[in-house]
């Protein structure tokens, strides 16, 4: 069975609520977690530098300059990435995002034009509402409206909706450390 990750547990913080978390990827610390795995929380990483790859259930993507990844909680999902990333991170624990009603319906945009300057602008103010404790749920939501509008602008390839596919996929998840006799 694949491990789960907390808010708490990727930030290394004692066991306490953490409704949502803005940073930049190379000012947070790199947790000590099993590869695959699946966390409770919505994740957002927008790299601005560096290359790598992320792979979302059982999909391979390429880390690149401007691609923005977003994950489900429980998504399955595992990274390699150079030293030289850089970009921003924003966590939201999966009871936040419901109530922001959160959509992550591709795995990834590539963004660019006032998408990208207005996100350039937002993050950092993002972070620094977050370090000094203010709520940042209505920023969290317009972060997330943008790459929305922006997926719909340009035709973001989305998530297979299928049901079949999405159960197929749950099961897979749920049961590919089990032994199958034919």
């Amino acid at each position: 069975m694949l491990k789960g990750y907390s808010i708490a547990d990727i930030l290394a913080l004692p066991s306490e609520y953490i409704p949502y978390y803005a940073g930049t990827f190379e000012g947070t610390e790199d947790p000590d977690i099993e590869w695959p795995h699946r966390h409770s929380f919505f994740s957002l990483v927008w790299f601005t530098e560096g290359t790598g790859w992320y792979v979302v259930d059982f999909e391979e993507y390429e880390i690149k300059p401007d691609r923005v990844f977003l994950v489900s909680p429980k998504q399955i999902h595992n990274w390699a990435y150079s030293e030289s990333c850089k970009g921003y991170i924003l966590i939201v624990d999966s009871t936040c995002g419901e109530e922001l009603e959160l959509n992550d319906t591709f795995p990834y945009l590539d963004i660019s034009g006032g998408t990208k300057a207005l996100l350039f602008v937002v993050f950092p103010d993002l972070i620094e509402s977050f370090g000094m404790q203010r709520d940042i749920r209505i920023d969290i939501r317009y972060v997330y409206q943008l790459c929305e509008r922006f997926a719909v602008r340009h035709t973001v390839q989305r998530y297979e909706n299928n049901p079949s596919i999405i159960r197929f996929k749950q099961l897979i998840s749920e049961n590919y450390t089990q032994s199958h006799v034919y």
